[in-house]
């Protein structure tokens, strides 16, 4: 009985409703449809701006960072809003802090606390609005409490640049002779430093003091009876800086005793002239002369000059105390820069020392300067070191390893620890090796080796990788991705990256699919042939039996036994 078609068109319609309802259902259930039912809401809580933020901070540097955070949306609704926002910080270096009320970040990266750019210190900037309920309401401000947290926070990045290095020295000046009971004043100076100082000092007279502690004045007024020589240690702290100790350098300071002075005048020693001598060691250049605060005559190597005065007068003669000749040569004066005449002094001697300029550079720029440039006297002692390896923030991927020195004579030195005997001025270059950073990657499959290679150098990678499945149903089926390019050779003239190609190989798939395919011919073959071909009826008819021939007999022979019987048939 066959089935019309009526009825086959229902049980499809049927079924394709019922298949609709499952995947309806299935999509809810997975979260591929939603249907909201909550009403619009306000604008969250929030802080601004949300998108990563990155700042270059130092080695042993105190830093101060201000990315503007700004908060927006409602904590209480719109009749109570926020009247306190704190930021936080969540997932930070402990050397990070911040200010709850403004959001300005502090700290100081430690010694050795350098990383790799490419792996920078991350951590998260949140902010809590808080909600200051009026007085006397007796219930919260909003509905949860009065403190809310933002709905999302942003993202901050801190690139910490190569080692600081300790290189702060106090400026080995000589410092001016005090008067007893008269006013006073000298400068302490640095080297090597951020400039950002705080200056103290022990062992100075009475009457003396740390006037002005970041710029490093001493003043005042030595008290009577302080006359002599002070052994006076100045120490500073470079406020900038978290890792290097404070510096010493104890000095002497002189003071002029002014009653010594007057006693050695008596009758008949009185003088009416002095002279003012300069030494033979300033080579270039001359020196001004001063006599008390005025200046009155420019000196050069062994000249003088002589100038009267009234009997029973004393008189401060000052030299220069540094004098420049060239661009690289200065003379310091040799002891004190002020000497006091009369009564019984009739001479004012001053002799210089020669210092010459040692500068450090590196070589290429971009790498880390040594420390320690200055003016040092000939036969001192200058040392330096270099910094190594040395990773620049702003250049990302590359990074200098120290190769050696060249000073000022030409020698060459493969040590980072440099020091020789001053024989002239010159330059000291640190020599690095630049290095690149070269990159084998791909995204699909992920692959992502990295290594440093050396500037005009030929890199070799061997990754050793392997054929992987294809994604989605070839790869099930057998296929397979081959690397083309897992080992090669790059000339390298910066930073690169090399993207690793990947072959596919669909011999499986292919023999698979025409498996299927002949099974599926086959079976629909099968079908076809034996079941869902109509059944061809066929209708039997009784035949009628031959007709008998007639005519000429046939004869026959048929063998019955061991004899034979002929008959005749006829036609």
């Amino acid at each position: 009985m066959s089935t019309s078609n009526f009825g086959k068109s229902r049980r499809a319609t049927d079924f394709f409703r019922l298949c609709s309802c499952i995947l309806i259902a299935l999509t809810l259930a997975t979260g591929g449809m939603a249907l909201s039912t909550q009403p619009v809401q306000a604008a969250p809580f929030d802080i601004d701006p949300p998108l990563a933020q990155a700042a270059p901070v130092y080695e042993c540097r105190n830093f101060t960072v201000d990315f503007g955070f700004t908060t927006s949306g409602d904590v209480c609704g719109a009749t109570s809003p926020a009247d306190v926002v704190h930021f936080w910080l969540a997932q930070a270096p402990t050397w990070v802090h911040i200010d709850p009320n403004t959001g300005i970040l502090t700290g100081c990266p430690p010694k050795d606390a350098n990383i790799d750019p490419n792996n920078p210190f991350k951590f998260q900037v949140g902010a809590t609005g808080i909600c200051q309920c009026p007085p006397d309401t007796g219930t919260p401000c909003c509905p949860g409490g009065c403190a809310v947290l933002s709905a999302n926070t942003v993202a901050v990045t801190l690139n910490v640049a190569p080692p600081f290095v300790c290189g702060m020295q106090i400026n080995p000046t000589f410092y001016p002779v005090a008067w007893e009971s008269m006013p006073f004043t000298m400068t302490l100076t640095a080297i090597n430093g951020s400039g950002k100082y705080n200056w103290t000092a022990t062992g100075l007279p009475a009457g003396l003091a740390v006037t002005d502690a970041t710029n490093g004045i001493i003043g005042g007024t030595p008290n009577p009876g302080t006359c002599g020589t002070w052994n006076v240690t100045a120490t500073v702290t470079d406020t900038d800086d978290c890792c290097c100790p404070a510096v010493n350098r104890p000095f002497v300071l002189i003071v002029d005793c002014w009653t010594n002075y007057i006693g050695y005048l008596s009758p008949g020693t009185h003088t009416t002239s002095f002279t003012v001598r300069i030494g033979p060691n300033l080579k270039q250049g001359q020196t001004n002369v001063f006599i008390d605060g005025t200046q009155k005559a420019k000196l050069g190597a062994n000249q003088s000059q002589t100038f009267t005065t009234q009997p029973d007068d004393l008189h401060l003669v000052t030299v220069d105390q540094t004098v420049t000749g060239s661009n690289d040569t200065r003379f310091e004066v040799d002891g004190a820069n002020q000497i006091v005449v009369g009564g019984t002094v009739t001479e004012a001697y001053f002799d210089y020392a020669q210092k010459v300029f040692i500068k450090t550079d590196s070589n290429p720029s971009g790498a880390s300067q040594p420390p320690n440039a200055g003016f040092y006297a000939i036969g001192s002692t200058f040392s330096t070191n270099a910094a190594s390896p040395v990773q620049p923030p702003s250049h990302e991927g590359v990074k200098y390893i120290f190769k050696e020195f060249s000073t000022p004579d030409g020698s060459m030195f493969p040590n980072r620890d440099l020091w020789f005997t001053v024989t002239k001025a010159g330059d000291v270059t640190a020599f690095y090796d630049t290095y690149y950073l070269l990159q084998v990657k791909s995204d699909n499959p992920p692959v992502n080796e990295s290594f440093w290679a050396l500037e005009n150098s030929d890199a070799t990678w061997d990754l050793a990788l392997q054929a992987v499945p294809m994604p989605g149903i070839l790869g099930g089926l057998g296929g397979v991705l081959k690397p083309e390019n897992a080992r090669g050779t790059h000339h390298v003239t910066g930073p690169d990256t090399v993207e690793l190609l990947w072959k596919p190989v669909y011999t499986w798939p292919i023999i698979f699919i025409l498996l299927i395919l002949l099974v599926i011919g086959g079976l629909g073959y099968f079908l076809y042939r034996f079941k869902l071909a109509p059944a061809r009826q066929v209708t039997t008819k009784k035949e009628a039996p031959a007709p008998k021939p007639k005519g000429k007999r046939q004869r026959y022979t048929k063998k019955t036994g061991g004899s034979k019987t002929t008959r005749r048939r006829a036609r």
